[in-house]
């Protein structure tokens, strides 16, 4: 009986075991996550600060500044900001019919142009986010499947 006992406690530490392994693993994920985020918000702030610097006067935008058509050097910055972000993601065909509406918004004026920018951070985040949740499911369902004796 006490060994027993000494049984079904050490499967009662192991299980324990397990969770705080589980609850680790969720919170790297929640961190890379948020460095996905973190990362395309980066580049879109730093290239808006970009077009600040090139358009500001006295500290300020002007709105007659911001309602023009986008030049030739916005839409560049524009697309080496959306070329830096894209680096590391998956090229889908939503992502790039989510991308290629927000180009189009983007070329109406500095402002739509700003916005769009905004947007495709987001949108390619948010790709980024999907991949890795289908691979944390692809992961954990193997690891789950291992675990209760379902793999060799």
């Amino acid at each position: 009986m006490l060994a027993e006992q000494m049984t079904n406690e050490e499967i009662l530490n192991a299980e324990k075991e397990r969770v705080k392994q589980l609850v680790a693993k969720d919170q790297l994920n929640a961190d890379k996550i948020d460095s996905i985020y973190q990362q395309a918000m980066t580049v879109a702030s730093a290239t808006t600060k970009v077009f600040f610097d090139k358009y500001q006067q006295d500290g300020q935008l002007s709105l007659s500044d911001v309602s023009q058509s986008p030049t030739q050097w916005d839409i560049e910055q524009y697309q080496k900001a959306i070329n830096q972000m894209m680096a590391t993601a998956s090229v889908t065909s939503d992502l790039r019919k989510q991308l290629n509406v927000l180009y189009q918004q983007a070329l109406l004026t500095r402002r739509s142009l700003l916005g769009s920018l905004l947007g495709s951070a987001v949108v390619i985040a948010t790709a980024n986010v999907k991949e890795l949740g289908h691979k944390v499911i692809k992961s954990d369902y193997q690891e789950g499947y291992n675990h209760f004796g379902g793999g060799s």
